[in-house]
């Protein structure tokens, strides 16, 4: 079992029956399960045939609530998956990045930052230069 998979499992506190629900022609079984006090919740909807997910939705509650969703059709057991389905190419402006030297430091002490902007949990943007003069705090959190 993967690392992720066991920490969630040991964070589980509840899990609950959605009923039935036709999920892309096919009768399936829902269910809630609620991940550390309910922080987090995943629905999942199982087919009957061969019990495999046809639709999950997540929910992340933090400063207002983040829902993922994702479904799957057509899904075929134990079917034979040509090797081309598996290939990638790199797109055609794509270029190799290689890690700086670490000894040579990835910013001169005193040297200005190179400005970027993320998604705030609230929708909007932030941008690293309109906090010029004071100190900022980077934390990745869940990325992947």
């Amino acid at each position: 079992m993967r690392p992720t998979a066991k920490r969630y499992l040991s964070s589980v506190d509840g899990v609950q029956s959605l009923g039935t629900d036709t999920i892309g022609g096919e009768v399936c079984d829902g269910i809630e399960v609620s991940i550390m006090k309910h922080q987090r919740s995943w629905y999942l909807w199982l087919a009957k045939g061969d019990r495999l997910p046809r639709k999950l939705k997540e929910v992340v509650r933090v400063g207002h609530d983040m829902t993922l969703e994702g479904s799957w059709s057509e899904v075929v057991v134990n079917a034979d998956i040509s090797n081309d389905r598996f290939a990638w190419s790199a797109p055609a402006d794509w270029k190799e990045w290689k890690m700086p030297d670490i000894e040579e430091g990835l910013l001169k002490p005193g040297a200005t930052a190179p400005d970027f902007e993320l998604s705030a949990l609230n929708g909007g943007k932030l941008k690293l230069s309109s906090f010029r003069g004071q100190i900022v705090w980077l934390n990745k959190w869940r990325c992947g």
